[in-house]
């Protein structure tokens, strides 16, 4: 088992250790003047520093610890359950209670209808990920996209590769992500459910979107970022959901694959349970 796990991706840590928050002592006195006992407010939690990782890995690294981006559960309103982001005016979907993948609500768009937009002001890095109901069935969609390298890497059910049509895909532009009525693989029109949906404004990795595939619970992408951790570290198989705070990072220099690299940043940073 990887040392510390964090939502299905292993973090590299080349320190680890206890962390106790002591917020303070409290002493009351009752009106008789005999000393009522000592209240401590302790929190006990585990310390991590991460090996030197690249630019791209840190910054999944922050961003996930961090809880960054917009969740859309999709349950009662068109709106971002962190931000407060609500869609465009005029927009073509509704809240639909007959047909669900997480909760108890999704969102419908009619067969080629403009659905919600929202306006998230991403114009580098993106990953999108929701569920999409067409032709019966759920499927897991995921988009991910490298602003250097101006590719998408596309995944179905926790899989890479799956098609996914260039139409579809360009899900963010301009800094919005819209939603319409077509299916995924498809530039057809169709009547179709969201559900679940989630935009950040980084790279997912491949071990991450697989966990969200196979995992109902314990998702970073929540009012309060929440986070599911495994490994080691925990000393049980059990997974916990915790909040992480960073703490400091830094920039070293380092030598990664047999080379020098500079610039690589290490990040410092504690997980509490809940």
């Amino acid at each position: 088992m990887p040392f510390v796990q964090v939502n299905g991706f292993e973090i590299q840590v080349k320190q680890a250790g206890r962390k106790i928050d002591e917020p303070g002592v409290i002493a009351n006195r009752s009106t008789s003047a005999t000393l009522r006992k000592h209240r401590r407010s302790v929190k006990t939690g585990l310390s991590f520093e991460t090996i030197p990782l690249t630019e791209a890995d840190a910054e999944m690294v922050e961003n996930l610890l961090l809880g960054q981006g917009h969740y859309f559960p999709l349950d009662s309103d068109l709106y971002s359950a962190q931000k407060g982001l609500g869609p465009n005016a005029g927009y073509a979907c509704a809240i639909s209670a007959t047909q669900y993948k997480v909760g108890s609500r999704s969102m419908y768009v009619a067969s080629g209808a403009t659905g919600a937009v929202w306006a998230l002001g991403y114009t580098s890095d993106w990953s999108f990920m929701c569920w999409q109901y067409r032709d019966g069935a759920w499927y897991h969609v995921v988009v991910v996209y490298d602003a250097d390298t101006t590719t998408y890497t596309e995944y179905v059910d926790g899989a890479a590769g799956s098609g996914i049509h260039d139409t579809w895909r360009a899900l963010i532009a301009s800094g919005s992500l819209t939603l319409v009525g077509k299916a995924y693989n498809d530039n057809a029109s169709e009547a179709v459910y969201y559900d679940d949906v989630v935009a950040v404004p980084y790279k997912l990795d491949a071990e991450t979107i697989t966990w969200h595939y196979n995992s109902g619970t314990g998702r970073a992408f929540s009012a309060l970022p929440r986070l599911s951790v495994t490994g080691d570290a925990l000393k049980t198989t059990t997974p916990k959901t915790m909040i992480a705070n960073i703490t400091n990072q830094g920039y070293v220099q380092a030598v990664l694959g047999g080379s020098f690299a500079a610039n690589n940043r290490s990040i410092q940073f504690d997980l509490f349970e809940v």
